[in-house]
């Protein structure tokens, strides 16, 4: 897909709890076993040589080696090797891995233990509907958000509002519909994520959850993304398509 900048080029990077690991000609080999490059000893449903991360031709590619319990990508579980682009998630047993391009690491490291504190932004479904309800975290997580977005602690933005974004997009990769107002409220944050780290990965997030949900970016927002797209390193998604649909 068109880059928001064809100019700049990236580096590959593969992000898991304990931070980000950067791919090189040389694979990156996963499992509990002491020989592997990133390892989770305490994971038990990871083999003990699971999978393999490697860069072929400019190409990044993952192997799962025969894994008891699989490796997934965009929470489809692969059969030997399959080919990556920027933005894939990778679930190896428990673990939770993300691919990103750009001249630096993506984001600052997660905090491994957020997700199990943040709720779940569906907090009630009914029961004969695939829609979520209209309770929004968002307005349970926004005012410490802002406050660390005023005083340029992007990290801790990252930190608070990231697994709870995952969610919203694995929701809607799912084919759950979300509601139009947390599907704006993601929008805002991501390009505002966008613009504080300068790195395309979020713009991608922007796109994808437009492009999936097919909810339109409002025009508060969408009339912002070319501006920020101008100073981020790295999109894989074409921000065209979204940001020109009428509000």
């Amino acid at each position: 897909m068109a880059s928001s900048n064809p100019n700049k080029r990236g580096n590959w990077w593969l992000r898991c709890p304990s931070g980000d690991t950067p791919l090189t000609a040389t694979e990156l080999v996963i499992g509990r076993d002491l020989g592997c490059h990133l390892r989770f000893i305490d994971d038990a449903l990871i083999s003990r040589t699971h999978a393999r991360v490697f860069v072929e031709d400019g190409q990044v590619i993952i192997e799962d080696l025969g894994s008891t319990n699989g490796t997934f990508v965009d929470e489809q579980r692969i059969g030997g090797r399959r080919d990556l682009t920027a933005g894939a998630r990778i679930r190896i047993g428990t673990q939770l891995l993300w691919l990103y391009r750009g001249e630096n690491p993506p984001r600052g490291a997660r905090n491994a233990t957020t997700s199990a504190e943040i709720p779940r932004y569906r907090r009630r479904q009914d029961s004969d509907s695939n829609t979520t309800g209209n309770a929004s975290v968002f307005a349970l997580l926004g005012p410490t958000a802002e406050i660390a977005l005023e005083s340029g602690q992007t990290d801790e933005v990252i930190r608070i509002l990231e697994p709870y974004m995952d969610q919203i997009l694995g929701d809607v990769r799912r084919k759950r519909a979300i509601d139009p107002e947390v599907a704006a409220q993601a929008y805002d944050y991501a390009l505002r994520l966008a613009q504080a780290t300068k790195h395309g990965a979020w713009l991608d997030y922007l796109v994808e959850l437009a492009e999936e949900s097919g909810i339109p970016i409002p025009r508060s927002t969408s009339d912002r993304v070319e501006a920020v797209a101008a100073l981020v390193d790295v999109a894989e998604r074409d921000w065209r398509r979204v940001a020109t649909r009428p509000a």
